[in-house]
């Protein structure tokens, strides 16, 4: 089965290993059948470049089509870049202006799951955006420090609203909760909340990562709770929120 739109997706969604395997499945046959995403992710893989799983592609194509002609986008972990320059280069292909902030410590620290190699994060973040065809001018703002930064914070405070915020950042329980806590709040009302590696205690079929226990019992404690937030679906250890026109 196919799933063109996001609305066509969370029409079926419920929370059972068969709908999770054919949704993964069915996003993996559409980056690989869309040249431009296929492409990007190969790309990716190659040289290192991102984590995640190769469907994740096809749902930031779902995400960006939902977003209006002019859209804020906020990443929080941004690594080398990928997620940044995917949604820039799906703006561009559907016409859209925009605005894509990421919050990242430019270095190699990390929490008690992962460290990294001390690299020239800017300039890998640059070269990723330059290669997916994103013209300079369109380059994402990157916010030097850490989301719970008391700096960080009140910068994405005058940014904000945003259409989309992306929680990728340290996966440490407590500092999971502050960024739910924090960044949910700049969600503009009708935009989304996108969790990484947040599935471990929904029933993914084996050979599915399902993410860490600290950003699902994150999720568990402060997200699912929250009256202004329904769950959209989920893409693998990827979940998707979508907060109410109330806000």
């Amino acid at each position: 089965m196919a799933f063109p739109t996001l609305a066509s997706v969370a029409a079926i969604y419920r929370d059972d290993p068969l709908v999770h395997g054919e949704i993964y499945q069915s996003f993996t046959a559409s980056v690989q059948a869309t040249p431009s995403l296929r492409q990007h992710r190969d790309h990716v893989e190659q040289h290192g470049l991102g984590f995640g799983d190769r469907p994740f592609h096809w749902l930031w194509k779902l995400l960006v089509d939902e977003m209006p002609p002019t859209f804020r986008f906020l990443e929080i972990g941004c690594y080398k870049g990928q997620v940044l320059s995917l949604v820039g280069m799906l703006a561009l292909q559907t016409r859209k202006d925009g605005y894509l902030f990421g919050i990242t410590p430019l270095s190699g620290d990390g929490d008690k799951y992962l460290t990294f190699a001390p690299l020239d994060y800017a300039s890998e973040i640059r070269e990723l955006q330059t290669w997916s065809g994103v013209p300079l001018s369109r380059h994402a703002r990157i916010l030097h420090g850490f989301s719970n930064d008391d700096a960080i914070k009140s910068e994405c405070r005058t940014l904000a609203p945003f259409d989309m915020v992306y929680i990728d950042g340290c996966h440490d329980f407590h500092i999971v909760v502050n960024d739910l806590v924090v960044y949910a709040e700049l969600v503009k009302p009708g935009g989304y909340l996108i969790i990484d590696d947040a599935a471990s205690e929904l029933q993914m079929p084996p050979g599915i990562w399902v993410g860490l226990a600290d950003v699902a019992e994150a999720v568990r404690r402060v997200l699912q709770p929250d009256p202004r937030f329904a769950e959209v679906c989920a893409v693998g250890h990827n979940r998707v929120w979508r907060k109410g026109a109330a806000g």
